[in-house]
């Protein structure tokens, strides 16, 4: 996938194909695994939405919009709200 992504311009197509393997790949090691893909990628979707919903509290305690915020800054918040979870299992 590298190659394609170095092309310039990128070739939409090969592209496509490529992330296209990956995913057959994926969807393979999941039932290799016995792990239901649609149940791993529901499951990885709400934790996404918790996770969102946590970076937008974020940026409204600091008087921001999301919007507004650089990726960098986003993924700060996506970082934050990541650590929160972790310090939540840990104090289980």
């Amino acid at each position: 996938m590298a190659e394609e992504l170095d092309k310039n311009p990128i070739q939409i197509e090969a592209l496509e194909e490529e992330l296209g393997d990956l995913l057959f790949a994926a969807v393979n090691v999941a039932r290799l695994c016995d792990i239901s893909p649609e149940t791993a990628l529901k499951r990885t979707n709400r934790k996404f939405k918790d996770r969102f919903k946590k970076m937008e509290a974020f940026s409204q305690e600091n008087n921001e919009s999301l919007k507004e915020l650089s990726l960098d800054e986003m993924q700060k918040l996506y970082e934050a709200a990541k650590k929160t979870e972790k310090e939540k299992e840990f104090d289980k």
